[in-house]
């Protein structure tokens, strides 16, 4: 069997019989979800957005989890950034026919980032026929 041969199988095999149900539980041909790393270097007071695409429209909504958080030892989550509604997760719908969202972090003022300060967005808990592509990615904070 192939993909897409879910369904009611019957097995008859010698003396008896059995009735087997195959479904498919591979990723369909629906999108896939990326994100890719933010462009911008963000100085402090600035933005980063990293952009969640799907590579193609879906037929139904597609919903999924991001958190926002950092390797760096200087940066404090919620106090030196934060997204668009001042937390640090949250959920990202794409309505039918849409392909791509931003995830908008702002930049506290503070003036003691180091060269390599990055800020991360993943993403988890997809919902919908997508499937994920790339779902990690990182945006580089810059000095004043």
């Amino acid at each position: 069997m192939g993909g897409g041969d879910a369904g009611l199988y019957s097995v008859h095999a010698g003396v008896g019989s059995a009735s087997v149900e195959v479904s498919d539980d591979d990723p369909g041909s629906g999108p896939r979800v990326s994100v890719a790393n933010a462009a911008n270097k963000a100085p402090a007071g600035g933005t980063l957005e990293f952009r969640v695409t799907l590579d193609q429209a879906s037929a139904g909504e597609v919903a999924m989890d991001y958190e926002l958080g950092t390797f760096s030892q200087w940066l404090f989550p919620g106090e030196d950034f934060y997204d668009g509604e001042g937390a640090l997760n949250g959920t990202l719908t794409f309505d039918a026919g849409e392909t791509e969202k931003v995830i908008e972090v702002h930049i506290s003022g503070d003036a003691f980032f180091e060269h390599n300060d990055r800020i991360y967005v993943g993403l988890a808990n997809l919902v919908g026929d997508a499937s994920f592509s790339e779902s990690f990615a990182t945006g580089r904070l810059t000095t004043r």
